[in-house]
């Protein structure tokens, strides 16, 4: 994924495009985004398809990234320029809340899960390894723009294993950062 079609847009159209950007990671309303990526891909001759793939790319970004060296390097890195990238660090920063809290693209509200196994036979042959073998499921209520959403998870005894050994890892290094 590259960000170098954001370069067909003159100052104001990215502007006005990064300037949304921010204002939905702040307000995780997705209305006014949507709008203003059809609008400036109508203005500007960019095929929405890649304008919105810009976009989720640069939102990826921002929310994954906290430090202003390592958004800055990631965004050069995908292809826009010295100024194009201070341009967004510049927004962000003059977003008052931004520095002091987390970037959250949804809040997770409640988890529900419960180990099993699969006991049901099948005449399909790729069923046939399921059988017998266990299961953990999850069903993880998330909020986005004020509605809460179930999304179900479900996954074998061994990636269970290695998404819990991944958040033990988060954890301990959450903890190590309160310490200090």
């Amino acid at each position: 994924m590259s960000l170098t079609d954001l370069n067909e847009l003159d100052e104001k159209g990215y502007t006005s495009l990064i300037s949304a950007v921010v204002a939905y990671l702040k307000n995780q309303k997705t209305e006014p985004l949507t709008a203003t990526v059809s609008s400036i891909s109508s203005e500007f001759g960019v095929p929405l398809k890649k304008l919105k793939l810009c976009t989720k790319h640069i939102v990826t970004i921002l929310s994954e990234t906290h430090e202003e060296t390592a958004i800055l390097t990631s965004l050069t890195e995908q292809g826009l320029n010295d100024d194009q990238a201070k341009t967004i660090l510049k927004k962000l920063n003059a977003s008052e809340d931004n520095a002091k809290e987390p970037l959250m693209l949804n809040k997770l509200v409640n988890i529900d899960w419960k180990f099993g196994t699969y006991i049901s036979v099948t005449a399909s042959s790729s069923q046939c390894e399921k059988f017998g073998s266990a299961f953990f499921q999850m069903k993880l209520s998330i909020e986005n723009d004020g509605a809460v959403k179930h999304v179900p998870v479900e996954m074998n005894v061994s990636q269970f294993y290695n998404l819990l050994h991944e958040l033990e890892k988060a954890k301990s290094c959450v903890e190590s950062v309160s310490k200090t």
